[in-house]
């Protein structure tokens, strides 16, 4: 593996309220926005690990019973000119108040609860399972954040 970069996109999104009021006002913010996992031979580096990303949102204007989630997901495969490595080959830990988990194109739940809070920051490293298999080049994809309340 030669090297695999990485964007970040974050979005803050209040679906449709029914209660007659105003929405619930989430914020999302991820640091950095891009990021490159180190490469090497998978002899030495099994496991590429990116840095540590900082993560911090908030729910403020809801009700205590407004219910949030905070989630990851994938692009696509990584690519590059020569091939593409699945994007099942990426996991991410997260301390407490996060969870961690693997990546995929869906919605993978990084936390989730209730009513309003005040900015929570927590942190996700991802690490990318390096292969033999994989064929040397430039391989990028981005990891959307999203940040999501009724």
């Amino acid at each position: 593996m030669k090297r695999v970069a990485v964007a970040i996109a974050a979005s803050a999104l209040v679906l449709g309220t029914s209660r007659g009021t105003a929405a619930p006002t989430v914020t999302l913010s991820v640091t950095p926005v891009s990021f490159s996992f180190p490469s090497g031979s998978p002899d030495t580096l099994p496991v590429s690990t990116g840095p540590t990303l900082t993560v911090r949102y908030s729910m403020s204007g809801g009700y205590f019973w407004d219910v949030w989630v905070l989630s990851v997901r994938a692009g696509g495969d990584l690519q590059s000119a020569s091939g593409s490595i699945p994007v099942g080959n990426i996991t991410w830990t997260a301390p407490y108040p996060l969870v961690g988990g693997t990546l995929s194109t869906t919605n993978q739940t990084l936390a989730t609860g209730q009513g309003n809070f005040l900015q929570r920051t927590g942190y996700v490293t991802f690490k990318l399972q390096n292969l033999w298999t994989y064929k040397t080049g430039s391989y990028s994809n981005t990891i959307i954040f999203t940040m999501a309340a009724p």
